[in-house]
């Protein structure tokens, strides 16, 4: 138990949340009520009035006794954003990335081990080769364990989307850099065909 448990409050002591004397704030009877809660202000140290609106749930106490807030700066902010990328559009990139089944850009990039080697988002394939008992190009001979990461093409898709859109300017040079990388997706889905 506490040194205030049972010890009544010294002469003049008035509770800080109900303001009646009496009883020392841990045992005020309006602990619990809402209305009766202390709201701590802080002082705006530092910040120029001309940024602070007032406001009756604010948390910065103004001279006058009121809340106020920060005022948002929609200048500041938006010189802000205007300097930071913008996701890369899916319709920028070509069409060999896309999964020949649902058209969109392939999410978990999967080759077919067994037969026409080509890459589709991993369940697409994965779902029609487990509906339909054969693949795409119409094998019967495979299964949905046959699929293989592909890993290239996964990392050239990511790549892509991650990479800051770029101005006409430098698009040429992107484009050679996304060709470059989409060729070496092909020598190595050539390289794989060869070795099996």
């Amino acid at each position: 138990m506490g040194r205030l448990d049972n010890r009544s409050p010294p002469p003049g002591y008035i509770c800080h949340r109900c303001k009646v004397p009496g009883h020392f704030i841990q045992h005020c009877p309006t602990n619990g009520d809402t209305r009766y809660d202390v709201r701590r202000m802080k002082p705006p140290t530092g910040i120029p009035k001309s940024m602070l609106m007032a406001t009756p749930d604010g948390s910065y106490a103004l001279p006058s006794g009121a809340g106020a807030v920060l005022k948002p700066n929609e200048a500041a902010f938006e010189r802000e954003i205007e300097g930071l990328p913008t996701t890369r559009s899916l319709s920028d990139l070509p069409p060999e990335l896309r999964c020949p089944l649902c058209k969109e850009v392939m999410k978990d990039a999967v080759l077919t081990s067994k037969c026409c080697f080509k890459s589709f988002c991993d369940k697409c394939i994965r779902d029609y080769i487990i509906n339909k008992s054969m693949c795409v190009c119409g094998a019967t001979s495979i299964l949905a364990d046959d699929l293989l990461p592909n890993r290239t093409l996964r990392e050239t898709i990511s790549r892509i989307l991650e990479a800051p859109p770029t101005s006409s300017t430098e698009n040429a040079g992107s484009m050679v850099q996304v060709q470059g990388m989409y060729i070496s997706y092909i020598r190595l889905s050539a390289s794989i065909r060869i070795g099996n």
